[in-house]
C-alpha cells in the first residue's frame, strides 16, 4: 500500500498546489477589480470633468460671439460718428469762408458807403451854395434818396453777416454737441 499512499500524498499536494494557485490567482483577480474600479471611479471623475469644462467652453464660445457682435456694433456706431463729425467739420470749414467772404464783401460795403457819404456831403455842401430854397429841397430830397440807398446797402450787408454769424455759431454748437457724443 505504500504506493496508494505515495498516489494519495502525490493527488494530496497536487490539490493542495492548485488550492495554493486558486487562492493566489483569487487574490490577483481581487486586486485587479480594486484597481479596475479605482480606474472607472477615476474615469467617472475624469468623464464629469470633462462634461463641466465642454460647458464652461461652450458657454465662453457663446460669450466669445456677443462680445465680437457687441465689438463690431460699437465699431459700426464709431464709423458712423467719426463720418458724421468729418462731414460736420467739412460744413464748419465752408461757413468760415463763406463768413470771411461775407466779412470782406462788408467791410467793402462799408468803406464804399463812407466814401460815397463823404463825396454826397461835399457834394450837398457844393450844391446848397449853388441851388436856391425849392431847387435845394429837390437836390436834398434826391440826396437823401441815394443815402437812403446807400443805408439799405449798408444795411442788408450787415444783415448777411449777422445771419452768418449766427449760423457759424449754431454750427459750433452742433459741434460742441457731437464731440461730447451727444445727438440732435
Amino acid at each position: 500500500m505504500a504506493s496508494g499512499d505515495v498516489q494519495v500524498d502525490v493527488i494530496y499536494s497536487t490539490i493542495k498546489r492548485l488550492q495554493q494557485e486558486k487562492s493566489d490567482l483569487e487574490n490577483k483577480l481581487a486586486g485587479w477589480r480594486s484597481t479596475r474600479a479605482a480606474i472607472e471611479g477615476t474615469q467617472s471623475a475624469l468623464n464629469s470633468q470633462l462634461a463641466q469644462v465642454t460647458h464652461s467652453n461652450n458657454k465662453m464660445k457663446e460669450t466669445l460671439k456677443v462680445a465680437q457682435h457687441k465689438v463690431s456694433q460699437s465699431q459700426s456706431q464709431l464709423n458712423a460718428v467719426q463720418e458724421n463729425v468729418d462731414m460736420k467739420r467739412m460744413r464748419l470749414t465752408e461757413m468760415n469762408s463763406d463768413i470771411a467772404c461775407e466779412k470782406n464783401t462788408h467791410l467793402q460795403n462799408a468803406m464804399m458807403f463812407e466814401n460815397q457819404l463823404s463825396d454826397l456831403t461835399v457834394k450837398f455842401i457844393e450844391q446848397r451854395k449853388v441851388f436856391e430854397n425849392d431847387s435845394l429841397i429837390q437836390a436834398i430830397s434826391s440826396e437823401n434818396t441815394t443815402i437812403e440807398d446807400i443805408q439799405n446797402q449798408h444795411s442788408k450787408a450787415t444783415t448777411n453777416t449777422d445771419v452768418m454769424r449766427d449760423q457759424f455759431q449754431r454750427l459750433q454748437i452742433v459741434n460742441g454737441m457731437a464731440r461730447l457724443g451727444l445727438r440732435i
